[in-house]
């Protein structure tokens, strides 16, 4: 899983030809802490299929305010640049799984 900065936003996610995770979370958010090898992990799995971001909102808070952040960790599922699902709170492996199946 890579780190995305608001300068690298454009490029990796709205012009990604795969459909795009991004990870808005902070250092200090221990359900974040706990959802990181979560994402990891799916990195892995799906890795050729769809792109694993992590932005951490403290770092790039433009992005956090662009995205209507107001609770961390929130994944947003992107495709062809736009967003289409929104999720808040931690999700265990098999439901990202599920929801990453669903959008392949």
């Amino acid at each position: 899983m890579q780190e995305l900065s608001e300068a690298q936003f454009a490029e990796k996610v709205e012009q990604a030809t795969k459909p795009v995770l991004v990870d808005f979370s902070a250092e200090w958010c221990p359900p974040c802490k706990m959802l990181h090898p979560v994402l990891e992990r799916l990195d892995l799995e799906f890795g050729e299929q769809i792109g694993v971001y992590h932005v951490d909102i403290d770092q790039d808070p433009g992005l956090g305010q662009r995205f209507s952040i107001s609770g961390v960790p929130t994944m947003i599922f992107f495709n062809g640049g736009r967003e289409i699902k929104k999720l808040v709170g931690f999700r265990d492996y098999d439901t990202l799984k599920g929801e990453v199946e669903s959008i392949l």
